[in-house]
């Protein structure tokens, strides 16, 4: 391997020391939000910790007049646990000032934590539903209630509660909904706002259907009025997938807009929709075009009345082929926009930035290589400050971010960029013939930070935004049949003015043969309605694929309606050819199903593909002892027996972990080590909990680092009508 590059011997900047107060709680943050602040630096990039990777993230981002922020965020681990909260105060670096974190008492009928909203002094405002009253309570940052406010609902049909909202001025939003439960009694939504003192301003009721209930968008606007998204049919000469409704200062509906047959898109608490000084307020609408097997992502823009004034289609616009979601949206003050989308690619999701002038045209965009591309990432809110910066406000696994970007979209001043491609002549050095590989992982390590990128179809890659300071650059080949003339870099930048440094990547093939991939996923999934899944696969080998086949074993409690490609079925296992599958190269195909009104609300699906050819070309890899570690559970009168298998070729030549987790707590672990064909066993009680096993896999296995997991529900010693689920 090669030592690395030399070092940028240009001055050093100051470092800048700050001192905080905090709660108890806080502490922690101290050790993992302070780092070297550079005087060239455009923006920042802080991370705090958080509670949980269930329900919640963060709720709502405050930027001060000083250039402090302040931000909230709830966790709501599930139904029947205490719901946390937890404020934050920063200077205008991002640096923890004051926070503090308190439990609230779960009651009435909560829906995923939109019943709480906590306000910007650290306060916080509660709602639920008790049958046909709505009941408002606010309480100070010590959680005593200072008022309460009851309103009654309707006697009949069921009611329930959608989210609570407040603005500025502390007056209240509450959303609700009433369900007739037959075609005799209407669906309804209800609008509701209260002063800062509880007082019941107005009430409104907004057309509703219960085809799909989950958490939305309820924004408010400068005018005292709100914005929100609202599934259903408006009236009987609109069919309306979505709605965007518009209520103005005093209840009145100022107008409705419904991008179908395209979706606004995603579904959740997440920016989709904003509204800038002139009135005019941008969306996201996803198209669905199953002739051609794509998604388009559009950004729509209306007018203070509600018109549609133009679209402009993400894909094309940021030359981005793959299937894209829109994450964030924020109006800016000069007529334009500036989104988040998120590209999601196998089990990676990756994220890009990028500004739209008020003429749809391009400005700049960005890609958001800091985060984690193992996880999924939530935008919540973002805003564009006086001085034309950005701050974004986002929230992964379990920790919160928050992001400031320069006008023009940089975060720190430097950036690298290379190529990735294969040496096709063994000399380790790149020639303008060698042909570049597309989808390749790369990763900088430094100040605290790991940021990734990956290889476009032309083999480069970039990272825009590297602050002073020392970075490991590291290459990670994407299967055992590459080896990188070096994998790792060390980089210094230690200049005032911006750097734009290169650095390629030559890669060598030690065997040559197709090697495939695929994943199979779905949003979310419905009963009793129609459910997509997506199919990606990729040839992540060096040489071409034929034939390609997929395999896809449904669950029982779906059934497929269509698919966009061709296929034949043998009870639930479906069959797709694929055929040529060049080297490097990708694919994707969608799945259309139905979901049984058997299902229970949260259980577990199990939905499986496989693709050939999926041998092994080269068997006496030198790191890599020839074992192979499978999983498998079944329910068994009174217990769940999970089974250890090594399917491999040789016996594994040192012990492996494995753990056990009951519903997200590790009750279990040991070891194991097993001959080619031998079984470890492990039993835990049939008591209907969601039991998973996770362990090891054998070192230097071909497929690269991987965690064996299998998982059972709902497996209980007295038989009852409850599915079983393992998978």
């Amino acid at each position: 391997m090669l030592a690395g590059k030399p070092a940028f011997c240009q001055k050093t900047t100051s470092m800048n020391t700050r001192h905080v107060n905090t709660r108890f709680f806080l502490l922690l943050l101290l050790a993992c939000c302070f780092s070297t602040s550079s005087l060239v630096a455009q923006g920042f990039i802080r991370k705090y910790p958080f509670f949980t990777w269930s329900q919640g993230g963060g709720q709502s981002l405050f930027p001060q007049a000083d250039g402090s922020f302040r931000m909230t965020a709830l966790a709501y681990p599930d139904f029947g646990v205490d719901v946390q909260l937890q404020w934050l105060h920063t200077d205008d670096q991002g640096f923890l000032v004051q926070g503090d974190s308190l439990y609230t008492p779960n009651s009435g009928s909560p829906v995923y934590g939109n019943d709480i909203f906590l306000l910007e002094n650290g306060g916080y405002l509660r709602a639920y539903i008790d049958t046909n009253r709505l009941l408002l309570h606010r309480y100070d940052v010590g959680g005593t209630m200072l008022w309460e406010s009851v309103q009654a609902l309707p006697d009949s049909g069921w009611n329930a509660l959608v989210s609570v909202v407040a603005n500025a001025a502390e007056e209240t939003f509450v959303r609700c909904y009433n369900f007739g439960g037959n075609a005799t009694v209407a669906d309804d939504g209800m609008l509701f706002k209260f002063a800062a003192d509880g007082t019941l301003l107005w009430d409104a009721v907004y057309p509703f259907t219960l085809t799909y209930v989950i958490p939305s968008r309820l924004q408010p606007t400068a005018d005292g009025g709100c914005l929100f998204n609202n599934w259903g049919t408006v009236d009987t000469n609109t069919l309306a997938d979505e709605v965007l409704f518009r209520f103005d200062g005093n209840g009145t509906m100022a107008w409705y807009y419904s991008p179908y047959p395209a979706r606004l898109w995603p579904h959740f608490d997440g920016q989709i929709f904003d509204l800038n000084s002139q009135g005019q307020t941008y969306l996201f609408a996803q198209e669905v075009d199953n002739s051609t097997n794509t998604n388009p992502l559009r950004l729509d823009k209306l007018s203070p009345t509600g018109q549609l004034l133009d679209s402009v289609y993400l894909n094309t616009l940021l030359n981005n082929d793959k299937y894209l979601e829109g994450e964030l949206v924020i109006a800016t003050a000069d007529g334009g926009a500036v989104v988040v989308v998120q590209e999601r690619l196998l089990n990676a999701w990756y994220y890009v930035t990028a500004r739209i002038q008020p003429d749809g045209s391009l400005a700049w965009q960005r890609p958001l290589g800091f985060l984690s591309d193992a996880l999924p990432t939530e935008f919540y809110q973002g805003r564009e400050l006086p001085d034309g910066s950005l701050v974004l406000y986002a929230y992964q696994g379990t920790e919160l971010y928050l992001i400031k970007l320069g006008a023009d979209g940089k975060i720190y001043p430097h950036s690298l960029t290379g190529q990735i491609a294969r040496d096709s002549t063994f000399n380790c050095v790149l020639d303008a013939f060698d042909p570049p590989l597309e989808g390749w992982a790369v990763q900088a390590t430094g100040n605290g930070l790991t940021q990734y990128a990956s290889s476009n179809a032309a083999g480069r890659y970039v990272f825009s935004d590297l602050d002073n300071g020392n970075y490991e650059i590291v290459l990670t080949p994407p299967s055992y049949l590459w080896e990188p003339c070096f994998d790792t870099v060390q980089l210094t930048f230690t200049s005032p003015a911006p750097i734009a440094d290169t650095l390629d990547f030559p890669v060598q093939s030690l065997y040559d043969c197709p090697l495939m991939e695929v994943d199979i996923a779905t949003p979310f999934l419905r009963r009793c309605f129609g459910n997509t899944f997506a199919v990606h696969y990729c040839n992540v080998g060096n040489e071409t694929a034929d034939p390609v086949s997929v395999t896809v074993l449904l669950d029982p409690l779906l059934t497929v309606d269509s698919a966009s490609i061709p296929y034949t079925q043998d009870g639930q296992l479906l069959t797709f050819d694929l055929g040529v599958v060049a080297a490097g190269a990708c694919g994707s195909f969608k799945l259309f199903t139905a979901l049984s009104c058997d299902a229970e609300l949260g259980q577990t699906l199990c939905v499986e593909a496989h693709i050939f050819p999926d041998t092994i070309c080269a068997m006496n890899l030198p790191n890599w002892s020839g074992a192979q570690v499978e999983v498998s559970a079944e329910c068994a009168g009174d217990s769940v027996i999970f089974l250890i298998h090594n399917t491999g070729t040789a016996t594994m030549p040192n012990a492996l972990d494995f753990i056990i987790v009951d519903d997200h707590v590790i009750t279990r672990q040991g070891m194991f080590q097993l001959p080619p064909g031998g079984i470890h066993p492990e039993t835990v009680p049939a008591d209907g909990s969601t039991w998973r096993l996770i362990a090891e896999q054998e070192p230097g296995f071909p497929f690269g680092p991987q965690k064996p997991s299998v998982g059972m529900e709902a497996c209980l010693s007295n038989p009852q009508e409850i599915p079983v689920g393992a998978c």
